[in-house]
């Protein structure tokens, strides 16, 4: 056997690393060139910028129509009724407060029929938090119906009652008299 063929065997039973005699140490770094460059660049057109927009300023007074087609609306006239929960008195008018009997929903009838006389497009929120009974939230709902009702017929015109439902969460407690 020729010696070249005993090392061509060695050779072949060596595993061999490719590419090991091509390739050449590497060095892993960033290259802060481009991004300086890029930081000059951007530098550069910022103040060209804000050199040109603040020689081009025009003073702008805009018109103001004589006749808008449009108005702001105005305030709403509103009241809160609230539902109080696990005290004597069931319900709160503004600082008045009403007890849940029949003396008391009377009172509390006689006082948002004085209301809707007073202003017929009147608003009324109904708050309750979680804590509140349904049986008192029910009464709440057919009195305002009633005072719309009545203060309908002294009038002799047509009021429709408007009321929203708030409910309170539980993390809120009692609602506040407004």
């Amino acid at each position: 056997m020729p010696p070249d063929a005993t090392n061509d065997r060695r050779a072949s039973r060596r595993p061999r690393r490719r590419g090991a005699a091509l390739a050449a140490p590497i060095s892993l770094g960033a290259t802060l060139t481009p991004l300086i460059d890029m930081s000059f660049l951007l530098v550069t057109f910022f103040v060209l910028v804000a050199h040109v927009s603040a020689t081009e300023r025009v003073a702008l007074r805009p018109p103001s129509p004589s006749n808008p087609a449009s108005v702001k609306p105005a305030k709403e006239a509103r009241v809160v009724l609230n539902v109080l929960a696990g005290v004597e008195e069931a319900y709160a008018l503004g600082t008045e407060r009403f007890r849940d009997d029949v003396g008391g929903r009377t009172a509390l009838r006689t006082r948002l029929v004085e209301l809707y006389v007073a202003n017929p497009t009147v608003r009324v929120n109904l708050r309750a938090d979680r804590a509140a009974r349904y049986d008192r939230v029910e009464p709440a709902m057919r009195i305002i119906s009633a005072a719309a009702a009545t203060a309908s017929a002294q009038l002799g015109t047509p009021i429709e009652p408007r009321m929203h439902l708030v409910v309170l969460r539980e993390a809120e407690g009692t609602p506040r008299v407004r």
